[in-house]
């Protein structure tokens, strides 16, 4: 049985094309709510971008910068699938009357 350190146990790791991409949950936690902020703001790909910069682990920096820059769009799906990592998961019904 292989035990996870804590330090594993607060990366998130996406597979971005061919590249492993690692990101802090911690620091995803708690950059959520301003994330969800600004992107009711209407300042989308801002907000995508910084939560995708201000979470990424400094090893991979340079190359989801480089992924950043060569796809348009990358960020909202990128911060996306941060988001549905670290997002309270509710049981939500909707009730008939």
């Amino acid at each position: 049985m292989t035990e996870t350190t804590e330090v594993e146990q607060d990366v998130i790791v996406l597979e971005i094309g061919e590249r492993d991409i690692r990101f802090s949950k911690r620091k995803a936690e708690a950059k959520y709510s301003a994330y969800i902020n600004q992107m009711a703001g209407k300042k989308l790909t801002k907000a995508s971008h910084n939560y995708c910069v201000d979470t990424v682990i400094e090893e991979d920096h340079a190359s989801l910068r480089a992924i950043l820059n060569s796809n348009k769009g990358a960020a909202l799906q990128i911060g996306g699938m941060l988001s549905d990592e670290v997002a309270p998961e509710l049981e939500i019904r909707v009730k008939k009357r």
